[in-house]
């Protein structure tokens, strides 16, 4: 009996079998209603994630994920005909603003300790990763061009910054 992981995401059901580790080569199936993908999985030493976790972040933020979600939402106007759906979050003066484009900012209240920072991150993924993390949401922030960490529930997220080619 193979292992089963199934994860319902829209319409469809996508059900992983993974082979047991005894056997080699490891593989893993995805099956969708028509569909059904085999990989063979790579044998040998991986990266160690645990190494790309931000650590000693000079800047926390600490703000309400609910309140977020909306402030996120009321940019969704100003996204059209933009591309990549990029926010630039700044944090400064007990506020976590919120800026697309050169278009009016959405302000949040906040408890920010540290320097004052900025990063732009895609809207898409910040959002993805609020729908798994607690009521209160702690950033940690280490500049513009560092990834930004928060733990959600059972769920460490680190999202990559955009980089707004200054």
């Amino acid at each position: 009996m193979l292992p089963t992981l199934a994860a319902k995401r829209g319409p469809a059901t996508v059900i992983m079998y993974l082979t047991p580790p005894e056997e080699k080569p490891a593989a893993a199936w995805f099956t969708m209603t028509d569909f059904c993908a085999v990989s063979q999985l790579t044998p040998g030493g991986f990266l160690e994630y645990d190494q790309l976790m931000p650590r000693n972040c000079p800047t926390i933020v600490r703000f309400a994920r609910r309140q977020l979600q909306i402030a996120i939402n009321l940019t969704r106007p100003l996204w059209h005909g933009l591309g990549p759906q990029t926010i630039t979050f700044t944090a400064r003066n007990q506020y976590l603003r919120l800026q697309v484009g050169n278009q009016n900012e959405v302000a949040l209240p906040a408890e920010i300790e540290g320097p004052d920072t900025q990063v732009a991150m895609n809207a898409r993924w910040v959002l993805d990763a609020l729908t798994h993390s607690p009521e209160t949401v702690i950033w940690a922030i280490n500049g513009p061009d560092k990834p930004v960490r928060w733990d959600g529930d059972n769920v460490t997220h680190v999202l990559w910054p955009v980089h707004l080619g200054r």
